[in-house]
């Protein structure tokens, strides 16, 4: 089983529009559906608590109250409270430093006991919607129209900048379509159309 490669933006970007014409995204994104319900909003925030950090930690892995705590949850309760004021407030203010360099904030975030790259942009698309899409595994899958069989690598700092520029390349070619989509509807379309099913 092979690794899906990263490649090119702007080739992945007209790639996802052959496959999926703006029109199509937009009713993809439309059609998005996900247990946990939509991402917990927080714009407009200049750092993260502990509670909200564990509830976007939860919200990406599809987790209940009811249900046991996972690994991921466990480290994230590692992080100290100040730590993650801290930490998120840096990630927050890179942004706005580099606004073109999404792995920036994605690598200050990661920084924090259980935060890889997918939970990173969890993070920065509720913090940042208009910004920011989610990448995963199946969003990432989609993107590249990867077989089902075709194993994700482990994301990194490379893999974000990649899939949130072809995002915005997307998202700019839906508007001279007449077609307004965020990253973040981007990536509802392609979790969309690569849904796991149980």
């Amino acid at each position: 089983m092979s690794t899906i490669r990263i490649g090119e933006p702007v080739e992945d970007a007209e790639a996802l529009l052959n496959r999926f014409p703006a029109a199509r995204l937009a009713r993809l994104a439309g059609d998005w559906h996900y247990d946990s319900g939509e991402l917990p909003n927080r714009q407009r925030r200049s750092s993260l608590t502990k509670d909200e950090l564990i509830e976007l930690g939860r919200w990406k892995m599809n987790l209940r109250g009811e249900m046991k705590d996972r690994a991921v949850i466990r480290l994230l309760r590692k992080n100290n409270p100040d730590r993650i004021a801290t930490v998120t407030r840096a990630a927050f203010a890179a942004l706005q430093s580099a606004p073109d360099v999404p792995s920036v904030p994605a690598a200050v975030l990661s920084t924090l006991e259980g935060v890889g790259m997918p939970l990173a942009t969890t993070i920065l698309a509720s913090v940042f919607p208009g910004q920011f899409g989610i990448l995963d595994r199946w969003a990432w899958r989609a993107l590249k129209d990867a077989p089902d069989g075709a194993r994700s690598p482990t994301f990194n700092a490379r893999h974000v900048d990649h899939y949130e520029l072809v995002l915005r390349i997307v998202s700019r070619q839906g508007l001279s379509e007449g077609v307004a989509l965020s990253p973040r509807d981007i990536d509802k379309a392609l979790w969309t159309s690569r849904r796991p099913t149980a």
